[in-house]
């Protein structure tokens, strides 16, 4: 039904080997997203297009609410952070019996400059400390995901090799 309103909104005919081909397409390439999200960008995408759009027209809108809602999540998780440190940290003590913290944030603050920065810094460097700390959040998964492309091999070998060379070296959870 949406190949046809894309189709009539485009203005552009569709005979029965293109609406099949279309509709092959689009059930393979939107086949893990659910229904809502994809009426949504369907939606959005029947505003937005002159022409026929592509699958990645389509994508482009869900890629945008989940890059807006990873956004959102690592500004919870930094002010999450705030009340730990509020909470469960003091300087001469390091961690005071505090729910675990995730990899993902542990990850991020380490990148941020630690527990003991990110308590102790001055508000006008706690903007730039959040701001750390937003990107190695959202940058944690999208690096999970992206060394999943890679193909086994010399390469990833070499590129694992490098990373782990180049990273903070793991501290006890005390310390982070």
């Amino acid at each position: 039904m949406w190949i046809l309103k894309f189709a009539l909104n485009a203005r552009q005919e569709l005979d029965e080997i293109a609406l099949q081909g279309y509709q092959q397409l689009w059930e393979s390439a939107f086949a893990e997203l659910g229904a809502e999200a994809l009426t949504s960008a369907f939606t959005k995408t029947v505003r937005d297009c002159k022409f026929m759009p592509t699958v990645a027209d389509v994508l482009s809108h869900v890629e945008h609410a989940k890059a807006t809602a990873a956004d959102e999540q690592a500004e919870r998780e930094w002010q999450w952070v705030l009340e730990y440190i509020r909470r469960h940290y003091h300087p001469d003590l390091s961690v005071q019996r505090g729910p675990q913290i995730a990899d993902r944030t542990r990850h991020a603050i380490r990148a941020t400059g630690g527990l003991a920065y990110i308590s102790n810094c001055e508000p006008e460097a706690k903007q730039w400390a959040k701001k750390r700390f937003v990107e190695a959040y959202l940058r944690y998964e999208e690096l999970e995901r992206d060394y999943a492309l890679l193909p086994e091999g010399e390469f990833k070998a070499r590129l694992k090799a490098l990373a782990e060379s180049k990273s903070i070296p793991q501290l006890p959870e005390s310390c982070c």
